[in-house]
């Protein structure tokens, strides 16, 4: 074999080769044993590291995620309230305005009455006879007002036209009544045309007295004339004209007099003359007086006997509405019942049900009209037949107080159906069912949730009394 083909051969101008150590198995065995041990130490150094690195990456990650998550979800606020079903204008109550004594029971607790069915009959006896009384005095003041009317009118025969047609005795009791007043407006007449007799003769003789002094006066004023003229020329003393004028002076008094005399008379006359004829019309003007005073009794006694025959029919107590009767107070024909008490309750069978819920204080705040409420059935489970949707249409506007003297508001719920699930025809709901509704109130996150408790920490924190 050549050297060129010889591989191991050195090449010119090379290096010497190192020379090369022969290692035994065993000095192999133990060099491979140390690589190994260094490998595990390395492993076992990097390990716990990569774990922990992986394991903070995440949680990290888990975080952010979460973060994430509780910040986007949001949960809804509920008021968890109790209550209790009841119809619409809640149970109907019967009673009676006047009460009575029983005459007949028609019904029995837990039957089904139809709308205005009768459900028990109270005695007439007293209202019979007051209707009776009620009539009669009607009676009489018709027959009063046709007797006054005539008389306003100016026909003093009214008494002999209506003896005999209605009741004699009421009939003659108006007779002698209008006969009295006749006789004394009468009299008043008589008298009073006397004193205008009187008074005509006082005023002729003060006439007759005034002319008389009228013809004096102008007999005493020509004497002064006379005598004036006499003093002038110095013919007569001056104590002789005024003499004469002091005696004018005196009959024109009296002629002053007798005028204001006569005309004083004569106003007097003119007086009673009115006065006479006020007297004249004074019994039809009473009479027609009179009679819208009776006009206006009768109409009042009417209304009152359009009560009375409004007892009558209420006489047989009825069913406002199509329900079931409960609470019935007596099965006793012939027991009384009082004014105003509850006879007996109808529940409606056809109304609308609510719920009434009570809501607590702390609540009340957080509370609307027109919220959302998820009503839980009590008599139904829940789990197997779900809810029903309801929403509030009114809270009261100042609490009440329950058995232990714990105040609530109460809210009116309206209910989307009567009924638990799917089915109308089962799980009914019927008045006094007890319920626990679930009113919305509003939604927050997950986040604002969790962070509360650190939110009211903060809050509260650094404060002192």
């Amino acid at each position: 074999m050549t050297d060129a083909n010889n591989p191991s051969a050195p090449t010119p101008g090379a290096s010497a080769p190192a020379p090369s150590v022969k290692m035994s198995a065993a000095e192999n065995a133990t060099n491979m044993g140390r690589s190994r041990l260094s490998q595990s130490l390395m492993l076992e150094e990097q390990s716990p590291r990569g774990l922990l690195r992986f394991a903070a990456f995440f949680i990290f990650v888990f975080t952010v995620i979460f973060i994430i998550w509780a910040a986007n979800t949001r949960i809804s606020q509920v008021v968890v309230t109790s209550g209790e079903v009841s119809p619409f204008g809640s149970v109907k109550t019967i009673q009676h305005l006047e009460g009575g004594i029983i005459e007949d029971i028609r019904v029995r607790d837990g039957d089904l009455v139809e709308k205005n069915e009768i459900i028990m009959v109270l005695s007439p006896s007293g209202v019979t006879a007051e209707r009776n009384q009620l009539a009669v005095r009607l009676t009489a003041l018709e027959l009063e007002a046709e007797q006054l009317h005539a008389i306003s009118m100016g026909n003093t025969d009214v008494i002999e036209q209506v003896t005999g047609t209605r009741n004699e005795f009421l009939a003659n009791v108006q007779a002698q009544l209008f006969q009295a007043k006749h006789k004394a407006t009468q009299a008043q007449i008589q008298v009073i045309e006397k004193q205008i007799t009187q008074k005509m003769i006082q005023r002729g003789q003060a006439k007759k007295k005034a002319a008389a002094v009228a013809r004096q006066v102008s007999l005493l004023r020509e004497q002064l004339k006379i005598r004036k003229n006499l003093m002038d020329k110095g013919l007569q003393p001056k104590l002789v004209y005024l003499d004469s004028q002091r005696e004018l002076s005196r009959v024109q008094a009296q002629r002053s007099e007798a005028v204001d005399l006569q005309r004083q008379l004569t106003e007097s006359i003119s007086e009673l003359e009115s006065r006479k004829l006020e007297i004249n019309a004074r019994l039809p003007m009473e009479a027609a007086q009179s009679l819208a005073t009776v006009s206006s009794e009768i109409a009042e006694l009417k209304e009152v006997i359009a009560q009375v025959e409004n007892r009558v029919n209420r006489l047989q107590i009825r069913s406002p509405v199509k329900g079931v009767v409960q609470n019935l107070r007596t099965e006793t024909v012939g027991s009384v019942i009082p004014g105003g008490e509850t006879i007996a309750e109808i529940i409606p069978s056809d109304v609308e049900l609510k719920i009434n819920a009570r809501i607590a204080t702390d609540d009340i705040g957080f509370v609307f009209k027109g919220q959302v409420a998820n009503v839980k059935v009590q008599a139904y489970d829940y789990t197997r037949f779900g809810h029903i949707n309801g929403s509030i249409d009114r809270i009261s506007a100042t609490t009440y107080t329950d058995e232990l003297g714990n105040p609530f508001y109460l809210a009116l719920i309206s209910l989307e159906q009567n009924y638990v699930g799917k089915n109308p025809a089962i799980n009914r709901v019927v008045p006094g069912m007890t319920v626990i509704s679930d009113i919305r109130t509003g939604e927050r996150t997950l986040m604002e949730y969790l962070l509360k408790p650190v939110y009211l920490a903060f809050s509260e924190a650094f404060r002192e009394r």
